[in-house]
């Protein structure tokens, strides 16, 4: 070990001394140790948790909110489903209805038609019996008929006339399938005349002229007597009306195409 001055004091020292034993002049130019404080660590971790805590719980609000947005995103459009399956199911039913009773429709008109066909073939059938039976009684033989519809249904009456004098006019309206008597006339010395919703019946013979009004009401023809004369000289009133045009009872086209 050698022996060296110190450089504050002069006096001779160690030259392994860190420090003049005499002055305390610091030879090796080091600083002597100091106690560090120790470190506190628990705050980082505090706040470390906090953040990590506020983070978590930011995560989760987040995620519910995006789920409640699923969910109702979700519902809506489950609703909106839903309102157009009830909606092509209103559609469907509907036309479904429209079509069912587009078809009763027809149907009932085809029911219509042949209910109206057969009425018709019936309506026919026993006017041309009532013809044939009339042609051949005591005063049918060369008797005329016409076709009027007094009543106001649709249908024109059968109305049947005598040539002879003697003779009458019968009237035959079809009800409820079959021929009801509704009417008796002057035969052959009467002639018919056409009205609106009406008829001129003019009897006249020798003289004696009489003229009613022929109307249907409570199921019967009734008369409205206009004119009466029994004046021997005097010219017979004429009637405004035009006169039915009656056909032979052999010829049975007329009842045959009053329908047509």
């Amino acid at each position: 070990m050698a022996l060296i001055q110190c450089p504050e004091c002069g006096n001779q020292i160690s030259d392994k001394a860190s420090a003049c034993p005499h002055c305390g002049y610091l030879l090796s130019g080091e600083t002597p140790m100091q106690e560090q404080p120790a470190k506190n660590y628990k705050k980082p971790l505090i706040i470390t948790a906090v953040i990590l805590v506020a983070a978590i719980a930011a995560a989760l609000i987040y995620y519910s909110h995006v789920k409640q947005q699923e969910e109702l995103q979700a519902t809506q459009e489950m609703e909106r489903l839903q309102q157009q399956q009830q909606l092509a199911d209103q559609q469907a039913a509907e036309q479904q209805r429209q079509e069912q009773a587009r078809q009763d429709s027809i149907a009932a008109a085809q029911a219509r038609q042949d209910s109206i066909r057969e009425a018709h073939d019936n309506i026919e059938s026993l006017y041309l019996a009532k013809m044939r039976e009339f042609a051949g009684s005591e005063w049918g033989d060369g008797g005329e008929y016409f076709l009027y519809d007094i009543t106001g249904n649709g249908v024109p009456e059968l109305w049947l006339s005598s040539t002879y004098g003697a003779g009458s006019t019968e009237v035959y309206t079809y009800s409820h399938g079959k021929l009801k008597h509704i009417y008796t006339g002057g035969g052959g010395h009467s002639g018919y005349h056409r009205g609106k919703g009406y008829v001129i019946e003019n009897w006249a013979h020798m003289g004696y002229q009489v003229i009613y009004k022929l109307t249907y009401r409570h199921g019967k023809i009734s008369q409205q007597k206009l004119f009466e004369s029994e004046d021997e000289m005097a010219d017979y009133r004429e009637v405004s009306e035009p006169a039915f045009n009656c056909s032979n009872l052999s010829n049975e086209a007329p009842v045959r195409n009053m329908f047509n």
